[in-house]
């Protein structure tokens, strides 16, 4: 495991913290054991191009790992695509 932390250190790589959850991963038994074994890291400049990114765990059905959603906020900060309706015509 050290020289995974001693990769990450080296690249200068951010772990983006998961919003909603602790752990990623659950045995699913009564004795649970919970761990965070999924992660999403990324570079000084992509988190530059997308400072407002952020990760979100999502239900967990039926894996015993919690799937997880990036996402990048790109059309939030900017201006609303065009929207035609065709009412009346």
């Amino acid at each position: 495991m050290r020289n995974f932390h001693d990769w990450v250190t080296e690249f200068g790589l951010i772990d983006i913290p998961i919003n909603n959850i602790h752990f990623t991963w659950s045995n699913g038994r009564e004795n649970t054991a919970c761990s965070k074994l999924d992660r999403f890291f990324i570079t000084h400049q992509w988190w530059k191009r997308f400072p407002s990114a952020s990760v979100k765990g999502l239900l967990r059905l039926v894996l015993d790992d919690c799937l997880l959603l990036l996402d990048t906020d790109i059309h939030k900060d900017g201006p609303r695509p065009f929207h035609f309706e065709n009412i009346g015509l």
